[in-house]
């Protein structure tokens, strides 16, 4: 039971003594302190390391001061409180920690400098060369520097509270669908209006029943012209079809106007607009060039859609590229993502977007 004592003190006294040298570097941790807490440790368990320190040439004088009469010495309250003010300014400033946190840290060292500024200076030992500063002087630059910096600490922690740092810019998501490629063209077949038959003077008499089929020879028909044929590329547009007009009875009296020419038909749609000149028209301009069907999965007939989720920086690197949706089949989604992959970088990001956007592709795997 002693020696597991005697072990455990020992122990803390090395921790203390390691905390101490390490304060030397560090201004946050108070040297004094440690170092009376490791004198006193190995006062318990191991008083030949507690000899060594009160020999030592630079903390020997401290401990002795402390250990013999109680008090601390102008010089080393004033290197002890100006350590913890300067790692109170440096926590705060750099941590920025909020107000439980910080206040765990600030009270504890607040209370050592409170303690060790409150301690009596050793009194002068005859023959010995006293201290030249003058008396209290160390002591009251040190408590002034310890309320300075840490009210600076403190007034900057509040300015950070008061002023909310600005949210950073999310990156803008677009959606954009890259449509499979277009079936083959299809011809569309437009009629056009037949002649209008010739109109009978007014003057002339309405013919006669007719008898027979031998009575009266009928003229022959007119030749119906060639049907004109026009290929489209989009078959999904719906087209208009001219339809014939209808025959005019033979026994009108009317005459029957030229029919209207047929209206011009408009431009076929751009498949998903790859060849607009917008900068998502581009993106997916070049997706679909680095897009290739799995044979593997064209052989078992796989079909479906696979939604991939982009992030473009302004230079048109792909930041990241997650599947959002899968298309069911693992081949599938992994050709999705190999097509970005392939096909990065895509075209930089214009001028009058943000600098990052998100683009939800879906990737369409169908087989025709």
């Amino acid at each position: 039971m002693m020696m597991s004592k005697r072990l455990a003190w020992l122990m803390l006294g090395w921790l203390c003594l390691g905390l101490a040298l390490l304060g030397a570097l560090l201004p946050l941790l108070p040297t004094t302190v440690f170092l009376i807490a490791a004198a006193a440790c190995f006062g318990t368990a191991a008083p030949h390391w507690e000899a060594r320190l009160l020999a030592h040439p630079r903390f020997g004088p401290t401990l002795r001061n402390w250990r013999e009469q109680g008090a601390i010495s102008g010089r080393a309250k004033f290197f002890a409180g100006f350590g913890i003010a300067l790692g109170l300014a440096l926590f705060f400033a750099r941590v920025q920690p909020g107000w439980l946190l910080g206040s765990a840290v600030a009270l504890p060292m607040l209370g050592c400098a409170v303690y060790l500024l409150s301690r009596p200076r050793p009194r002068p030992v005859p023959g010995v060369h006293a201290e030249a500063a003058k008396p209290g002087r160390w002591g009251l630059l040190a408590s002034l520097l310890v309320h300075g910096l840490l009210g600076a600490a403190l007034l900057q922690q509040i300015l950070a509270v008061a002023t909310p740092a600005a949210a950073p810019v999310q990156p803008v998501l677009l959606q954009a669908r890259l449509l499979p490629a277009a079936a083959p063209p299809q011809p569309v077949e437009l009629r056009r209006a037949p002649e209008p038959s010739r109109a009978r003077p007014q003057n002339e008499a309405p013919p006669r029943a007719l008898k027979t089929l031998d009575a009266e020879v009928m003229p022959a028909p007119l030749p119906r012209p060639e049907a004109e044929l026009l290929s489209v590329a989009a078959p999904s547009a719906e087209l208009p079809l001219i339809a014939a007009a209808p025959a005019t009875p033979a026994h009108s009296q009317a005459s029957l106007a030229a029919a209207p020419p047929a209206p011009a038909l408009p431009p076929a749609a751009q498949a998903g607009g790859l060849h607009s000149e917008s900068w998502q028209a581009r993106v997916l301009a070049r997706l679909e060039n680095f897009r290739s069907y799995p044979p593997g999965a064209r052989a078992r007939r796989e079909q479906g859609v696979a939604h991939v989720q982009l992030r473009v920086d302004r230079q048109g690197r792909v930041l990241s590229a997650r599947l959002q949706r899968s298309s069911g089949h693992g081949e599938l989604d992994q050709a999705a993502l190999a097509t970005v992959r392939r096909a990065q970088p895509l075209p930089p990001i214009p001028a009058d977007l943000p600098q990052e956007l998100e683009l939800l592709v879906p990737v369409e795997f169908f087989i025709s």
